[in-house]
């Protein structure tokens, strides 16, 4: 993870030799992007995921109709947290 205190928080996978079976399935990158708001902030949530062409075929649509509901908990989650803070 790298952060840019204030402003975004980048996330990839852990640079090999880490991580080498995700490395080999996928590329994968996220992140948080905060910005004032008129109620507080707005944070805007990015994950950009490629998989290797032998898997995507499986696990695309998999994750297209489960991903939306993890971000949705993700981000509720982060936002108790920094309230709480």
């Amino acid at each position: 993870m790298r952060l840019t205190p204030g402003e975004r928080v980048d996330v990839r996978y852990a640079p090999l030799p880490q991580n080498r079976l995700n490395h080999r399935l996928s590329r994968f990158a996220a992140s948080f992007v905060a910005e004032p708001a008129a109620e507080g902030t707005k944070v805007t949530r990015t994950i950009s995921i490629d998989f290797a062409p032998w898997i995507g075929w499986l696990l695309e649509p998999i994750l297209r109709r489960h991903l939306p509901a993890d971000v949705e908990r993700e981000i509720r989650g982060a936002k108790e947290r920094l309230e709480r803070e």
